[in-house]
């Protein structure tokens, strides 16, 4: 297990030297307990039996059952770039497929009685069935996101006037998010949900028509729906996508519409393809969002550009209305459980000093609001990527590198199972490194394993290679704070000459803290400002920053 959680966290495959370990230890064993086989009193002869049965049984194992589950939970889910299974992610998957499956029983059983037994007319019957499949929903979300679901409605849509309601499509989770709002909402299926053994019933039961063979044959069955108060809701973009992002749109949504005519609904769903990604099993712990936007009027098309073009026009709307629900509500604390499952399994050690950071830097809130979310951002001194892969999350759009002395560190930091193809990690003297104009440089924590002269270099070179409106964040021990700064030293003292988790350059032997006030120095040598973001309560580190002017 060490050498394959070794793999999983460096890359580095050493399991030959374990194998071959357990394969000589074993022997040793089977060597010295088999002499007992020669034993005369049956006793011992059945020690040596019992023994030498239950090595070569644990050999087995070893080499066969223990690689294939990690492989199935851990390497085979970081070469596809997927998260890694733990415990709770396993029991808490079948337990939400399980509420999915429990659900369309509960509502075909439920339905078979409304429809046989119930003196009502069919119409009211069809409104019962749809009314408690609606609670049903709401209760299956509010158990599977009892604390993490929010549903933004400002213009205070009621879901009573019927409309063509139209949303970006992630996930499975959409559907029962969708009907949890109001019963009299119809959804169009395709294929695989109508012949589908679980949904497929509820499908017929509820009145969701097959649209694979398109629109115009169920037309005037949606129309009679829509006389009933009906509202129909239809993802214009056809199919789920991993990649979270707003894809085309078809024009089938926007001709209903027109031939209904009835109002078009735009609602905007964000974290259900974090939650559950498309042809995946294994859930990742995520919150969902939901933003109802403002009702658009009927149609008037004069011709088939018409329809393309409306799809054109709603799709920039989602694309405006999705990024800034995303930079609202996809900050630091939203990708707090994806930060810690890129870096478990990885040791006890890290995730833990994960934990610990992200609580003390608020999950890198203040970078992710200082930062640009476009543009080509340097992080130098980035040590195991806990921050850049923060700033990946909260805005993919950003170019991030990740520079560090430590070549451990950055062989952890580019194992992660979530890295994008916009992040890269490398190991390098932050005195030698050479690197082009950025928009954003961090210098976190860094400065104080620097000589003075090489410090004052460092921040030239960073100055110096900043472009218009760019800015450079520091996060460094004030020296000038005498009162707290006993602290900050006996904390690096600690993670660096006792504990030895982070590393000083083979030169430097001791640590040099620097001011605020050296550092305003070298700004104000380059005609810039040094202004002071915060300052911690407990210890002498402080955030600063040097804008350049665009």
């Amino acid at each position: 297990m060490r050498g394959i959680l070794s793999n999983y966290k460096t890359g580095i495959q050493d399991t030959t030297t374990y194998k071959t370990s357990i394969i000589l230890s074993s022997l040793t064993t089977l060597i010295g307990i088999g002499a007992l086989f020669f034993a005369v009193h049956p006793a011992l002869r059945s020690i040596a039996g019992i023994s030498v049965f239950g090595v070569f049984a644990v050999v087995i194992i070893s080499f066969t059952v223990q690689p294939l589950l990690s492989n199935w939970f851990l390497s085979n889910r970081l070469l596809t770039k997927q998260h890694p299974i733990t415990f709770w992610i396993f029991l808490r998957t079948f337990i939400t497929w399980g509420n999915i499956v429990l659900v369309a029983i509960l509502q075909v059983l439920f339905g078979g009685i409304i429809f046989i037994l119930f003196p009502l007319s069919n119409k009211k019957k069809r409104f019962l069935f749809h009314w408690l499949f609606s609670k049903l929903c709401k209760l299956y979300i509010s158990t599977t996101f009892p604390t993490n679901s929010k549903i933004f409605n400002p213009y205070k849509e009621n879901f009573h006037r019927p409309a063509v309601i139209i949303s970006n499509h992630q996930s499975l989770i959409d559907t029962p998010f969708f009907l949890q709002l109001y019963p009299k909402i119809l959804i169009l299926t395709n294929n695989w949900v109508w012949h589908s053994p679980v949904f497929g019933p509820v499908a017929r039961m509820a009145s969701y028509y097959n649209a694979e063979d398109g629109i115009d044959g169920i037309l005037q069955m949606l129309s009679d729906k829509v006389k009933e108060g009906y509202s129909i809701l239809v993802f214009p973009e056809a199919h789920r996508y991993n990649d979270n992002q707003i894809h085309r749109f078809h024009k089938g949504a926007f001709y209903l519409a027109e031939k209904l005519q009835i109002d078009i609904l735009p609602i905007v769903i964000f974290g259900t393809g974090e939650f559950l990604r498309s042809g995946q099993f294994f859930g990742r712990p995520s919150g969902i969002r939901m933003k109802i936007l403002e009702r658009y009027a009927p149609l008037k098309v004069s011709n088939e550009s018409d329809y393309l073009e409306s799809s054109k026009q709603f799709r920039r709307l989602y694309t405006r209305e999705y990024e800034e629900l995303m930079a609202k509500e996809g900050i630091g604390r939203y990708y707090r459980k994806k930060l810690l499952l890129t870096y478990v399994f990885k040791s006890p050690v890290i995730e833990w000093y994960l934990r610990v950071k992200m609580v003390l830097e608020g999950y890198y809130q203040s970078y992710n609001e200082l930062i640009p979310r476009n543009g080509e951002i340097l992080d130098l001194g980035c040590g195991y990527g806990f921050l850049c892969y923060m700033l990946s999350f909260t805005s993919p759009n950003r170019k991030i590198i990740g520079v560090d002395y430590d070549p451990d560190k950055i062989q952890v930091a580019l194992k992660g199972y979530s890295r994008s193809e916009n992040m890269n990690f490398i190991c390098e003297d932050l005195t030698r490194y050479s690197f082009e104009s950025k928009d954003a440089i961090i210098l976190g924590d860094v400065l104080h394993y620097l000589a003075k002269e090489d410090q004052k270099n460092l921040l030239d070179k960073c100055i110096k290679n900043l472009r218009p409106g760019g800015m450079i964040i520091i996060r460094e021990a004030d020296s000038d704070s005498t009162k707290l700064h006993g602290r900050t030293k006996l904390t690096e003292l600690f993670s660096t000459k006792i504990l030895g988790f982070n590393k000083t350059m083979d030169d430097q032997k001791s640590l040099h803290f620097t001011t605020i006030e050296e550092l305003r120095k070298v700004a104000e040598s380059h005609h810039l400002q040094l202004e002071v973001i915060s300052s911690s309560q407990h210890t002498s580190n402080a955030l600063l920053i040097i804008r350049r002017s665009s």
